[in-house]
């Protein structure tokens, strides 16, 4: 079906199935047959509530996993804040997924002072030395994840942390996320 050039409508005009099966349903079909599977594939991930935990083992960020698939590669770029409820506190960042070459750098901001950051290049799962602590307990720091993956084996993606230090809380928080791009 070709791509038609759909009315201008008006107020109270009465459309009919096969107008809407025109000029809705066939052309997108039609723009989809033409952009077809070549092209990148966007997939937003983001955090919907702040996240806290007080253990040293590796756990899932909620909201910051993708199914991936087999054969497809796949650049990720987050932001993420995050707080330490005291100051011999700090975290790892890590992932972990289903097969495949994995690359990241992560940049910790926070870090013995304001200005103060840890870099990390990370190749395997659950292996981030993070940080032993922050400048100021309660304070919101950020940390720059920025990594491709290929994949395979079908499975998920997941950014991981886990709290390093002094057994108190960290928290990553509500609104951290960002973009992963799927190319073919």
């Amino acid at each position: 079906m070709a791509y038609t050039t759909p009315a201008t409508w008006v107020a109270a005009a009465i459309v009919t199935a096969a107008q809407l099966n025109q000029e809705v349903r066939d052309n997108i079909t039609d723009l989809n047959t033409r952009v077809g599977s070549g092209f990148a594939q966007y997939i937003p991930l983001s955090v919907a509530t702040d996240i806290t935990k007080s253990d040293s083992a590796y756990s899932t960020v909620t909201g910051l996993s993708f199914a991936c698939v087999s054969g497809k590669s796949y650049n990720i770029n987050l932001v993420l804040s995050y707080e330490c409820a005291g100051t011999s506190t700090g975290l790892s960042v890590a992932f972990d997924h289903p097969g495949g070459t994995a690359r990241a750098y992560v940049e910790i901001h926070g870090v013995a002072s304001a200005a103060g950051h840890t870099d990390e290049h990370l190749t395997t799962s659950d292996t981030s030395t993070g940080t032993s602590g922050v400048n100021s307990s309660g304070t919101i720091y950020l940390i720059d994840w920025i990594g491709r993956y290929t994949c395979s084996a079908n499975g998920t993606f997941s950014i991981r942390y886990a709290r390093n230090g002094v057994s108190t809380n960290v928290t990553i928080h509500a609104g951290s996320g960002g973009l992963v791009i799927a190319t073919a």
